[in-house]
């Protein structure tokens, strides 16, 4: 469960982050959309069987995560949506 940057202004190198805050769990299947300087995770699968339907929003300059507060019903838990 890890998170990475690629720098692509200092000589395309891969670099490991090391967040802050509330880390999502381990997962595959999810979506992710950047939105400004922020990105949106939504749901994916751990294991074969556990489905998520959780946010999560990562913000790229303070290196933090953060569950936003949202309104209504989320959509059913999913993967490779």
């Amino acid at each position: 469960n890890d998170l990475w940057t690629l720098d692509f202004k200092n000589g395309w190198s891969w670099v490991q982050l090391e967040p802050l805050g509330n880390i999502p769990g381990p997962r595959r299947g999810h979506s992710a959309t950047a939105v400004g300087k922020k990105i949106f995770l939504f749901g994916g699968i751990y294991g074969y069987t556990r489905f998520f339907n959780d946010l999560y929003c990562f913000d790229t300059v303070t290196k933090d995560w953060k569950i936003p507060e949202v309104a209504g019903k989320p959509p059913s838990p999913r993967a490779w949506h």
